[in-house]
């Protein structure tokens, strides 16, 4: 009877669709913090040197000065805007980059140059400044999550990292494929640095377990309701057939993003993921836990 129990109780996570968050699910938060962005922060001023005239990192210089500049504006986000602008009051390379007019870096993004009033030097200084500053403050910024993905794109074709999966978390994709189950992965990380990640792990190639990747580029940030709506109404156009909340299991370790989904989702089904580094879960709440992805699979 405790079996019969058990089954049932694993049968509630028998869903077709399958929507797994990345950091603190299948993936070890530390990876991230010690590995991933360490690497950014220690390689990002070499790197920008030894790449600055290529087509890539132009395009994410520019793309960064350009939003540096609209930081400055009037109707930017309040808290952001004074942060930035009190940490650099004494910045002199800063300084000269804010006196570009923006049709000027608008039109650099748009011909993929740089804006020949403004030094090389000033220019990476600023760039380098800039990403330490945002990622102190976890800020998802897209053309900076760009330069990472295209930095961690180096690091991984040269091993220099190796992506993270835990054990079970793999073990649960080979059961998921065999029993027809449909995966996605939704994160706030790019869906560059996400393939990147399962492209390279030590146990080989995954990408071929994920129907698609979603990060915050679309459907949003993943605290926002809307979100999940746009991502349901995504994989019904792929499927050509309406897919209803109650086909599908969404895998978080953040109670917020649950709280986004079934909001935004009527009967969709959300499990908190538990792991060392994840964040401390209030005492009560209305989501099912898990420490293992064993736990999902059904018999």
């Amino acid at each position: 009877k405790e079996k019969d129990v058990i089954v049932n109780k694993k049968q509630q996570f028998n869903k077709k669709h399958i929507i797994l968050d990345i950091e603190g699910t299948t993936t070890s938060i530390n990876f991230v913090k010690d590995t991933l962005f360490p690497y950014i922060r220690t390689n990002v001023k070499p790197y920008l040197l030894r790449t600055y005239d290529g087509e890539k990192t132009k395009n994410d210089i520019v793309q960064i000065l350009l939003y540096i500049v609209k930081i400055h504006d009037s109707d930017f986000d309040n808290k952001v805007r004074h942060d930035y602008i009190q940490e650099n009051t004494d910045f002199y390379a800063l300084k000269q980059i804010l006196q570009v007019d923006k049709h000027a870096l608008q039109h650099a993004v748009k011909e993929k140059i740089y804006p020949a009033m403004i030094s090389k030097d000033h220019i990476l200084q600023t760039i380098n400044h800039f990403v330490n500053w945002a990622m102190d403050r976890d800020l998802k910024i897209t053309p900076l999550k760009q330069l990472q993905g295209n930095m961690w794109e180096e690091g991984y074709a040269s091993k220099q990292l190796v992506g993270h999966v835990y054990e079970d978390a793999l073990e649960a994709f080979n059961f998921w494929k065999e029993h027809n189950h449909l995966l996605y992965i939704y994160s706030s990380g790019s869906v560059k640095a996400q393939k990147l990640l399962f492209g390279a792990t030590k146990k080989g190639d995954l990408k071929s377990y994920f129907k698609d990747h979603f990060d915050t580029k679309f459907p949003g940030l993943k605290v926002e309701a809307s979100s999940y709506k746009k991502i349901l109404d995504a994989i019904t156009e792929q499927g050509k057939q309406p897919v209803k909340g109650s086909e599908v299991l969404f895998v978080t370790d953040n109670i917020n993003e649950a709280f986004a989904a079934v909001e935004g989702v009527q009967d969709i089904t959300c499990v908190l993921s538990i792991r060392e580094d994840t964040m401390k879960l209030p005492e009560k709440h209305p989501f099912v836990t898990i420490h293992s992805f064993k736990e999902l699979l059904y018999d």
